[in-house]
């Protein structure tokens, strides 16, 4: 018997990190001699199939025969590259049942150079999902697509040229049968509202052209930053909006309108919110007479807010701003805030005690569809303060009618 080669036990390997970093500590030579251990992995490891890249860029320079071995990967179905545009190239060069993708490029000014799409249309029949940072969607062939894509995350915004890249427009027609789209969570750190009339009106254009309301995306989510400017103004199903303040209102407003979401998720950024439940209220007032919003979520960042007693406000307003929404069905909320806030401790101790929760109770019955309630904490790890089961709500109202029965009813069991 012939004991098994080291390198033949990479070929059964089905799933690689590598980070290519050269470490400070080592020497020219060692760092090289570090770098020819990742070749002789990769060149053996011919039943790979999920592969992650990150800082490859030395490696590369290093040994350029590495592309040549990465080429040769034939089964693999998900990649991640980070940090180095050089690995474009070898996508190009890829034969393989490529399902998802995810590519970031840090370097801006390589990144504006880099048209990954049409690298890789050669993946148009297989890829599923792809997520993409740093990078624009710019000047692609008019005939390119990928119909098969149903779910596309953009991660990190390509500063210089996220405006124009991604548009409505522009991202059905290269992902016609696009079901979910997340942006960024994070607003742009320069908000100039002139340049984004000058966009959205410039996309809008586009969007009646193509066609856009008649497209339809399962689950939306980002800034309004992004979807004012690229004119999303497609139908969604669920809709969530990141770090909402005042002047976004103007902007969100006609979204609203078109998409007509049956889930609805809104997180306030309370620093930039003056009323957030008269917000509210604006944005319920844009959902056409026969919508049928059923689950809303509230989230309200009180981190950065010098102003006590804002939780016991919000809930107070609630009641009023919902009256009239029959078809909620299901209401969770989230309050944020910091556990070093000089006023932390008053609204902490309002959303912990239990008075609150009467609060909740008629929220509850200005709503008679709603069925579900769960309160979340998010201040040191999130944790359920609240939660009234479905079967408790329905089984009170079919024993009562008034509405102090059927409060009283539920607050005996919770």
């Amino acid at each position: 018997m012939f004991a098994t080669s080291p390198t033949n036990r990479f070929r059964f390997l089905k799933d690689v990190t590598i980070n290519g970093t050269e470490h400070s500590s080592y020497s020219t030579r060692q760092n090289q001699a570090y770098q020819k251990k990742i070749l002789l992995i990769l060149s053996h490891s011919t039943s790979l199939e999920r592969l992650r890249l990150s800082r490859m860029q030395s490696l590369l320079d290093n040994f350029p025969s590495a592309v040549d071995k990465l080429s040769k990967l034939s089964m693999l179905r998900e990649i991640e590259c980070r940090g180095s545009p050089d690995l474009v190239g070898w996508l190009g060069q890829l034969r393989a049942p490529l399902t998802k993708l995810k590519f970031y490029c840090y370097n801006e000014t390589l990144a504006s150079s880099v048209d990954l799409f049409a690298t890789i249309s050669h993946f148009r029949d297989t890829l599923r999902t792809l997520s993409i940072g740093y990078l624009s969607i710019g000047a692609t062939d008019p005939d390119l697509q990928f119909p098969h894509v149903d779910t596309l995350n953009v991660e990190e915004r390509c500063t210089g040229l996220h405006t124009p890249s991604y548009s409505a427009s522009t991202i059905f027609r290269l992902f016609p049968n696009l079901k979910y789209l997340k942006f960024p969570d994070r607003r742009l750190e320069v908000n100039d509202l002139v340049l984004a009339e000058r966009y959205h009106k410039q996309h809008m254009v586009d969007a009646a052209r193509n066609q856009i309301s008649g497209h339809f995306l399962e689950e939306l989510s980002g800034c309004v930053d992004d979807l004012y400017r690229g004119a999303y103004i497609c139908r969604v199903g669920e809709l969530s909006v990141h770090q909402l303040c005042g002047e976004d209102i103007p902007q969100l407003l006609p979204l609203i309108a078109h998409m007509q979401p049956s889930a609805l998720t809104l997180d306030f950024r309370m620093t930039d919110c003056l009323d957030p439940m008269s917000d509210l209220s604006s944005i319920l007032r844009e959902l056409s007479t026969d919508n049928t919003l059923q689950q809303l979520s509230l989230d309200f960042d009180f981190m950065h807010t010098a102003e006590p007693g804002i939780a016991r406000g919000t809930l107070c307003d609630l009641r009023e701003t919902l009256l009239g929404q029959v078809a909620i069905t299901s209401l969770h909320i989230s309050y944020r805030d910091s556990m070093f806030d000089f006023h932390r401790s008053e609204n902490m101790r309002f959303l912990e005690s239990t008075n609150w929760k009467e609060y909740v109770l008629w929220v509850i019955l200005a709503v008679p569809t709603i069925i579900s309630v769960e309160i979340n904490s998010n201040s040191t790890g999130t944790r359920k303060l609240y939660q009234i089961p479905e079967n408790l709500v329905d089984t009170a109202r079919q024993k009562f009618k008034d509405e102090v029965k059927i409060a009283s009813y539920i607050r005996s069991r919770i």
